[in-house]
């Protein structure tokens, strides 16, 4: 009689994974609401200039034109909406900066051109002989790109779910492709490079978008105080942003800053769901050449799923 053979089952993996003793996962979701989970600092800086998807743990010049095609379209369309080609004339165009979308998209802007700038320098840094340590100087200013990659990501998704569920009024406004890119493509070019980038999401640095909402919030008191109006001439900058109702608006501040949270959550689960894809992804291309992987050890293991316990990549 011929034996049956079995092959291992990759669920004895994750079922190991989950069954973990409740001591081990209690721990584990302490160190992501530790203090160290709040600063900007990083042991590997390197991740912050390389894609989660690359197979060597080194700068890219494919994704080097990645990280300027998504600038360059950032910057583009941030300059065609300063100067307002429906209204080129227009005595208001200091206005554009007291929208919340136009500081939002601004701030997507600035962190792809931030990624793209200091990619560019860590290619080049190898072919700079005469400069050895360009590379490692450069990548100090990863807590600048850090900190507005996640304020752009998380308002960018704000921006757009309230603004088409509680602003847009189809009947009075028009939809055009600038309206699309500051309200919808700052959305859809961020959900991408969450999925294309190396770098994790920290729960505690939903501080930082907080920050942002919060200023705007005062700057929206000041203006009103100050008797500023809006491009339509109305007192409000937007319809839920009346300040002569203090007491509502001052619940929908609330509320949104409670939405900036619960949209910087969902942005950490789609992180580690695309460390996951990562990790699974790897252990398939192993198991199917015999244990062995075209990826880097280095940064094959700093994917690997290892639960809550840390981020390091």
């Amino acid at each position: 009689m011929n034996r049956v053979q079995y092959k291992p089952c990759r669920v004895l993996v994750i079922q190991r994974h989950f069954n973990r003793p409740d001591s081990e996962m209690i721990e584990t979701w302490k160190k992501q609401f530790s203090l160290q989970q709040l600063s900007l600092q990083h042991d590997t800086p390197i991740v912050f200039v390389i894609s989660q998807w690359q197979k060597e743990k080194k700068p890219s010049i494919f994704y080097l034109v990645y990280r300027w095609a998504v600038a360059i379209l950032f910057f583009v369309t941030l300059v065609i909406s300063i100067i307002d080609l429906k209204h080129p004339n227009s005595s208001d165009k200091a206005k554009w900066l007291i929208y919340l979308t136009n500081w939002g998209y601004t701030i997507c802007t600035l962190q792809a051109l931030l990624g793209a700038l200091i990619l560019s320098v860590c290619v080049l840094a190898p072919r700079l002989r005469s400069k050895p340590n360009l590379e490692a100087s450069t990548l100090k200013a990863y807590k600048l790109y850090w900190v507005t990659y996640v304020v752009a990501t998380d308002i960018a998704f704000g921006i757009t779910a309230l603004y088409w569920s509680l602003i847009y009024d189809g009947s009075s406004m028009g939809f055009d492709a600038m309206n699309f890119f500051v309200h919808a493509n700052n959305s859809v070019l961020m959900m991408i490079d969450l999925f294309v980038v190396a770098h994790p999401i920290r729960l505690l640095h939903c501080c930082y978008p907080i920050v942002f909402g919060i200023c705007y919030a005062v700057f929206s008191v000041i203006y009103y105080a100050a008797g500023g109006i809006s491009k339509e001439n109305k007192v409000y900058i937007y319809n839920i942003l009346d300040w002569r109702k203090p007491g509502r608006t001052t619940l929908v501040c609330f509320g949104v800053l409670g939405f900036i949270v619960v949209l910087h959550v969902v942005v950490w689960g789609l992180h580690k769901f695309r460390m996951w894809i990562h990790s699974r992804r790897a252990t398939e291309e192993r198991d199917g050449m015999g244990g062995k992987s075209n990826v880097e050890p280095s940064v094959n293991l700093g994917y690997v799923n290892e639960g809550l316990a840390t981020d390091k990549v």
